[in-house]
């Protein structure tokens, strides 16, 4: 009886410590399925960028091209867990929706959209466009 209760304490404490170990998501990043188009010499998509600013929290760096970049816009932005949320507060010269943007980040990349849109829906992690 006590060798069970002792077999299962030791299975239910290492179910709970491999649980808390799992590796937390990392939300900073570059997220982006900006691309060049040469049929038609456009560069077009959306790069998303979070990262991290100390006491100040996160921002996101937004980029959105149809047919040329344009010009980045920082944003403040609201992580809980793998959430994230920020919103351009009429920065119409980003050429992205003006509107909240809300997603989801994964080790493979952000799954989101702008409100009342379907854009962007999924960005990659990886490497800058631009680098």
């Amino acid at each position: 009886m006590i060798r069970s209760l002792v077999a299962a304490s030791v299975i239910f404490i290492s179910a709970l410590s491999s649980a808390s170990a799992a590796p937390q998501i990392k939300v900073t990043g570059v997220f982006s399925d900006l691309h060049f188009v040469a049929q038609a010499g456009d560069v077009t998509g959306t790069e998303i960028f979070i990262v991290f600013g100390g006491e100040q929290g996160y921002f996101a760096i937004i980029q959105c091209a149809e047919g040329w970049p344009s010009k980045p816009v920082i944003v403040p932005a609201i992580v809980h867990g793998a959430e994230v949320e920020f919103a351009p507060h009429g920065q119409t010269e980003s050429h992205c929706p003006n509107a909240k943007f809300r997603g989801t980040v994964s080790s493979s990349g952000l799954r989101g959209k702008f409100e009342n849109t379907d854009y962007p829906g999924f960005l990659k992690r990886k490497r800058s466009y631009w680098q």
